[in-house]
């Protein structure tokens, strides 16, 4: 495939996205959810999404409410009040039942659009970006790269077989552990860990993986003697990817696609 058309390829599919994610007048919504004020001037805050459709959030702001209804990265959103980034909120929802648990973030946008009469619009430039590709000339996987046989076909199953995703950094660095998870789920959780950038899945690689990376953030890389802190060779993300995926990130420019907000109020009361 050509860069032209991939490039064109790629920017009609983000288009497309945007655009469904967008339509939240015919998104579905909470069957009940609750919003109130927080004034406990914590700066900690959390959310999680819990079994029965719950959906639960603890001094948080605007802001990372509009980052996960959209899956953001946060240079992504531009515009807005101040207030959205220092007024917090605690929130409890919950979907209706047998609802689908991946549209779980459709109806928190759903909930930003009612509560917060938020209207927002998507605009696509061209950004540089870091491209997901095969490492190796023969298109061998790393050691840690394998194709996942799990079954996760129920939601019992996804819970005792190590489907999904998890990623957690510390002081020792980070560490991405996966089942079952595709080439463009990497992309995007990659895209968490290096300043400033997407990353999209240029692998070529197609089916669902079970993965497991380990590397040292670029800013704990030092000669430190602290005990908890990596040594200086400890392995970037991007050599980390190389040995233990057989992948590498390359720099190139693509199209990136940005949340305006036009308008967002204070919550009106429950």
């Amino acid at each position: 495939m050509s860069q032209a058309i991939y490039r064109c390829f790629l920017s009609l599919s983000i288009v497309l996205l945007f655009a469904a994610r967008l339509a939240y007048s015919q998104a579905p919504a909470f069957e009940v959810a609750s919003v109130k004020t927080n004034d406990s001037g914590s700066r900690s805050s959390s959310s999680r999404t819990l079994p029965g459709g719950r959906f639960v959030a603890t001094n948080i702001t605007v802001r990372q409410l509009l980052l996960s209804a959209y899956h953001l990265r946060p240079f992504q959103l531009v515009g807005g009040p101040n207030w959205i980034d220092s007024d917090r909120f605690d929130i409890e929802a919950r979907a209706p039942e047998n609802g689908p648990p991946d549209q779980l973030m459709m109806m928190l946008g759903t909930l930003l659009a009612d509560r917060f009469k938020a209207v927002v619009h998507s605009e696509t430039k061209e950004q540089p970006v870091y491209a997901l590709m095969l490492a190796r000339s023969d298109g061998a996987p790393g050691p840690k790269l394998k194709a996942s046989n799990l079954d996760c076909s129920s939601q019992e199953a996804r819970q005792t077989n190590g489907c999904g995703m998890n990623t957690s950094t510390n002081r020792d660095g980070g560490l991405m552990k996966a089942g079952a998870r595709s080439m463009s789920d990497l992309a995007t959780s990659l895209g968490s860990f290096v300043a400033g950038r997407m990353v999209v899945d240029r692998t070529g690689l197609t089916g669902i993986f079970d993965f497991e990376l380990r590397w040292a953030p670029d800013n704990l890389q030092t000669t430190s003697t602290d005990a908890t802190t990596p040594a200086a060779d400890a392995p970037s993300i991007f050599i980390a990817l190389c040995e233990q995926l057989g992948l590498k990130l390359e720099a190139e420019r693509g199209p990136v696609e940005f949340l305006i907000v036009d308008k967002i109020e204070h919550p009106t009361a429950n």
